[in-house]
């Protein structure tokens, strides 16, 4: 998955800001405008997938109900607060 996000990144975007050291291990902090993007990019795969599903696509059939339903209402929610 990572290979994906890569062209629809810039590197200045990845950028860590911070590092988090947690005993032997750092933890890298990605900019607020990585995430921003990811959340972005994630919203409009989660919203193909529905429609997909929804009209029964061949190929788009593989999810559970439940799956679709938890999704729909999460777009849902999430356009309630932007249209506000």
């Amino acid at each position: 998955m990572t290979t994906q996000l890569q062209p629809l990144l810039s590197n200045k975007d990845t950028t860590a800001i911070a590092t988090r050291d947690n005993g032997d291990d750092k933890t890298v902090l990605p900019l607020l405008k990585t995430i921003e993007r990811l959340n972005e990019l994630a919203t409009a795969k989660l919203g193909e997938i529905v429609r997909k599903h929804s009209s029964g696509e061949k190929g788009w059939q593989g999810y559970e109900e439940a799956e679709i339903i938890a999704a729909r209402a999460l777009l849902d929610r999430s356009n309630a607060r932007i249209t506000r």
